[in-house]
């Protein structure tokens, strides 16, 4: 489809929370790799440290359940318990390993949320708007900066939910002008917005 061209880039948080601290304003150089923004990470450090102590405790009932699985199997073998018994046992076993699966799964959306409460620059550019103050509550998606790229432009596509999620993670992109079809060059995605248009139900994605 036709799409349109910029050089702005748009900051947001890929969760909420509230606004700890901006760093640049309006006016304001960026560089590539410059944290802009933070959001308050207390929750989500507790979060973090309640995540640790599920899975230290999930890997103490699947411990159990390992030892009490191995001795019900010896057992049975040497004709001292029941197949009951050890199907019991067996089903502990793997009711504990799918909790442990749960919690580390649990544990690593944790620290991925902790990481994201920093907002960090990928771009160099000047911070030509502002959408959000120290202390405001910011939702996913927002946004908090807005960034007059140095250098190229972006292609701006409206991309359906249907397309992410069939579409491979690092995609070869050709961009053909619209009114010139002999004229091509190669992109890449370079900015995926976090949620969809409310109004459209589709993603912005940027290709530089």
């Amino acid at each position: 489809g036709q799409v349109q061209a910029e050089n702005q880039s748009s900051f947001s948080f890929r969760i909420a929370g509230r606004l700890l601290e901006r760093k640049v304003s309006v006016g304001d150089p960026v560089s590539p790799g410059q944290v802009v923004a933070k959001i308050e990470p207390q929750d989500l450090q507790n979060a973090l440290r309640s995540a640790e102590a599920d899975l230290t405790s999930a890997k103490a009932v699947l411990t159990n359940a390992q030892n009490n699985e191995s001795r019900q199997s010896d057992l049975l073998s040497k004709g001292f318990t029941t197949r009951a018994q050890y199907d019991q046992a067996q089903q502990q076993l793997s009711t504990a390993q799918a909790q442990v699966l749960s919690t580390e799964a649990k544990l690593q959306n944790a620290r991925d949320n902790l990481g994201y409460t920093e907002l960090v620059s990928d771009v160099a550019g000047t911070v030509t708007a502002k959408g959000a103050e120290p202390g405001e509550v910011v939702a996913a998606g927002r946004m908090v900066l807005q960034v007059a790229r140095v250098g190229g432009r972006d292609a701006v596509f409206n991309i359906p939910p249907a397309l992410i999620r069939t579409a491979p993670k690092n995609p070869d992109i050709v961009v053909t002008l619209s009114d010139d079809t002999s004229i091509t060059a190669k992109g890449y995605l370079r900015e995926l917005a976090p949620q969809a248009d409310a109004a459209t139900g589709t993603y912005a994605v940027k290709v530089g």
